[in-house]
């Protein structure tokens, strides 16, 4: 069983290279299956519009752009469940 520290220590300790092995679950550590799927999405006009503008300006496709956006809102829905 890892010790048991705040976050704000645990942040301070790693910020100076402190090994944080001793703070760690390497056991209860879980990776999510990267494996992509393909889905087949509807969208409104204007929401395509705006993402093949920020492709064209970014210089990639639009399935990339939507991608991010996405995968991003996910994770910020994710971190929110779990928090």
């Amino acid at each position: 069983m890892p010790k048991r520290i705040t976050s704000e220590e645990f942040d301070a300790r790693f910020d100076v290279g402190e090994d944080m092995d001793e703070y760690l679950d390497y056991d209860a550590i879980t990776v999510d299956d990267p494996s992509p799927r393909d889905v087949l999405l509807s969208l409104p006009e204007w929401a395509i519009a705006t993402a093949e503008a920020e492709a064209k300006r970014r210089n990639v496709t639009r399935r990339a752009i939507l991608n991010t956006w996405i995968t991003d809102k996910a994770d910020e829905v994710r971190m929110h469940i779990i928090a």
